[in-house]
């Protein structure tokens, strides 16, 4: 199966194939890429941030095709990246579904792409299901550039597909 990803959207190049899309819920979303823009590991790591309007909007596109797959005209397979880091059920049945064999050997390392996690970096290498990324908000959710980033759109997508309230 070959793929081109466009930047917004990916195209089937041959093959018979499947749209996988992973989305992560957009409040931990925003509050990662606005760490990473007040404590970038260096200087020119602030590109997540300064991008984070468009980078919605491309989330917010995500949103849209996981909410409307039936109008697809090719089908797209969800993954939650939230349900991914929290159940090793999840994580089993995603194997089961397309016939891999599950291990969850690396689902502790903290990958070294982009120097780590924006709020701990490599700090929990070997033990990242013991860092707290579905709750990253909490840190950011009362501040005035995360609440202007958070719309109405965005909570409606949150609570359909994430079943989560700010």
């Amino acid at each position: 199966v070959l793929l081109k990803n466009t930047g917004d959207n990916i195209i089937q190049l041959k093959g018979d194939s499947k749209t996988v899309l992973i989305l992560r819920d957009p409040f931990n979303f925003i509050a990662s890429c606005l760490q990473r823009l007040v404590n970038p590991p260096d200087p020119g790591a602030t590109d997540v941030g300064t991008q984070l309007p468009q980078r919605l909007l491309v989330w917010k596109e995500h949103a849209r095709q996981v909410m409307h797959q039936s109008e697809s005209s090719s089908p797209i397979e969800f993954i939650s990246f939230n349900e991914w880091f929290a159940s090793e059920s999840y994580r089993r049945s995603l194997c089961d579904q397309h016939n891999l064999i599950f291990t969850d050997r690396g689902v502790n390392k903290v990958m070294n792409f982009g120097s780590g996690s924006s709020f701990d970096r490599e700090n929990f290498d070997g033990e990242a299901q013991k860092m707290k990324i579905l709750e990253r908000y909490k840190t950011w959710e009362n501040h005035s550039a995360f609440k202007h980033l958070v719309d109405d759109e965005l909570e409606h997508y949150a609570q359909e597909i994430f079943g989560m309230k700010l």
